[in-house]
């Protein structure tokens, strides 16, 4: 039988202006409240480059699949000339990333991320 994962998808606000510490604190707050309920993988737009704070305090205990398995160039935004990676995708303790890369869909502002991942 093939695992069964939970995933949250995220799309942050991308308002520069916005106290990156109060949106992690509000994600943080989310998580532990049940709103984004026990997932496994998180991912989508999270406006925020490896290291943000948003990152690190939102999403404890997960790790960047890119980070983890990931080749080739890595930004995803702007699409046309990624030069900033802010989409991610964020695994939990139970799940491992074994391949990871970072693909132009041809459509939309960003960059899609592809991961093959598999328990750990």
């Amino acid at each position: 039988a093939l695992p069964i994962f939970r995933i949250a998808m995220v799309d942050l606000p991308s308002r520069p202006t916005l106290p990156k510490r109060e949106i992690a604190a509000a994600v943080a707050q989310a998580c532990v409240s049940g709103g984004l309920g026990e997932v496994d993988i998180v991912a989508g737009d999270f406006n925020a480059i490896d290291g943000s704070v948003i990152l690190e305090r939102g999403f404890p205990g997960f790790r960047d699949a890119l980070v983890e398995a990931g080749r080739g160039w890595l930004c995803t935004w702007p699409r046309a000339l990624p030069l900033w990676k802010i989409d991610h995708v964020l695994l939990g303790p139970d799940v491992r990333a074994i391949d990871a890369r970072v693909l132009d869909p041809g459509t939309s502002h960003h960059r899609m991320t592809q991961v093959d991942v598999e328990p750990r």
